[in-house]
């Protein structure tokens, strides 16, 4: 049984408590059987249980020694071993020519490796087995992460708080970013053309409606990429993420829109 996931046994952790005279090796209140970095010298247990064990030889277990930690080139908190290991040459993810372990930003997404890897812990965002600092498209959208950024500074283009590179609908318009990057590619990038590519403008057409509330459209051409379709144009305007302004006739022709559709696929 291995309580704390650090790859040691939990009996081996208590046995070494006992010979070592330290349940708490770091003093943080959680015993080290518990703790995911026993010494508190900021590398996981999991690290130094996999490395040599003992590197100074001074027969106290790495995990339990704040004064010995594995060499981490980089400083991104991943050792140099774990970056590098046997390959030869080592690995680079982003082809930068500076291998893993020498390199602050592995995936070259403008992104310090350490950044992505809060608490010194992997991060998949998007869940398809590659930890944000190895990969190029953290939320599997299409558009590579660096891209989502703006001179090194996240973008947060719909102001929900999370920023465009780990949000699935950069523009909170009901249509996921991804698919709008492939409907880009048959039908244009910016629709309606005022310089705002579609997966980044709610009314992507400037029918007046935001995009996710458009009507599906039996042509193969997505509604929301129809200019001058039932929308109504200005007429419809958005006034604010969600909500059309009060016009009568635009709530007509949304009525007798929807009210076509309705025929139309009886």
């Amino acid at each position: 049984m291995d309580d704390d996931g650090d790859g040691r046994d939990t009996a081996d952790e208590l046995a070494d408590a006992e010979e070592f005279g330290e349940e708490d090796a770091d003093g943080d209140g959680t015993p080290n059987w518990l703790d995911v970095d026993a010494d508190g010298d900021g590398v996981t247990d999991a690290a130094e249980n996999d490395a040599a064990g003992d590197v100074d030889e001074d027969g106290i277990p790495d995990y339990l020694d704040p004064f010995v930690a594995p060499e981490d080139t980089d400083g991104d908190g991943i050792p140099d071993w774990v970056e590098c290991g046997e390959q030869d040459p080592c690995l680079d993810t982003d082809g930068d020519g500076i291998p893993n372990h020498e390199d602050e930003d592995d995936d070259g997404d403008g992104i310090p490796t350490a950044d992505e890897r809060p608490d010194s812990e992997d991060q998949d965002s998007d869940d398809d087995g590659r930890p944000n600092h190895l990969d190029a498209d953290d939320d599997d959208d299409g558009v590579p992460t660096a891209q989502e950024r703006e001179d090194g500074e996240d973008l947060d283009t719909d102001g929900d708080g999370t920023p465009d590179h780990l949000d699935t609908d950069d523009d909170d318009d009901g249509i996921p970013t991804a698919e709008e990057v492939a409907h880009a590619e048959e039908f244009g990038d910016d629709i309606d053309g005022d310089g705002i590519p579609n997966r980044l403008d709610r009314d992507a057409d400037n029918a007046g409606i935001v995009d996710g509330l458009e009507e599906p459209d039996p042509d193969g051409r997505p509604d929301y990429l129809e200019p001058g379709g039932f929308a109504g144009g200005a007429l419809c305007a958005v006034d604010a993420p969600g909500r059309q302004r009060g016009n009568p006739a635009c709530l007509l022709l949304l009525g007798l829109a929807a009210l076509m559709l309705r025929r139309r696929r009886t």
